[in-house]
């Protein structure tokens, strides 16, 4: 028993850094799609308020997007550690693989929010020029 702990406790510990990263990327994620959910949530200001809020969405739809790289990245590496490692090898990867898909599918949809957003920017823009009378827009 005593010869096979050393080699799992060694190979255990070298997953500790890229789950301890994962779990930061995966907090930051949570943050960032909470405030951009708090932000899709709300009724749609009007004028510059809009513009504001527009811009704050794509910041944490793109701090979503760079969480879930890191998130994907430390996915791929757990698994070649596991799949390199002869005690770690029948490790189950079933509930982080659920979670990562989670993250994805929840990534997906802030996406499709933000783009929703900003086409109504785009409107926006249009009708405040029309009824302003400029034309140049067009």
């Amino acid at each position: 028993v005593r010869e096979r702990s050393l080699p799992l406790l060694r190979e255990s510990q070298s997953l500790l850094p890229p789950l301890e990263e994962m779990e930061r990327n995966i907090s930051g994620f949570y943050q960032a799609l909470e405030k951009a959910s708090h932000i899709t949530g709300t009724p749609s200001p009007e004028g510059g308020d809009f513009k504001i809020k527009c811009q704050e969405l794509v910041t944490f739809t793109h701090s979503c997007k760079k969480c879930l790289t890191n998130i994907e990245r430390n996915h791929q590496n757990i698994q070649k550690i596991l799949s390199s490692s002869s005690t770690l090898e029948h490790l189950d990867l079933n509930l982080l693989q659920k979670r990562v898909a989670d993250l994805q599918a929840s990534s997906q949809v802030t996406c499709l929010y933000s783009g929703d957003l900003s086409i109504l920017r785009y409107v926006n823009v249009q009708v405040t020029c029309l009824y302003s009378g400029d034309l140049s827009i067009l």
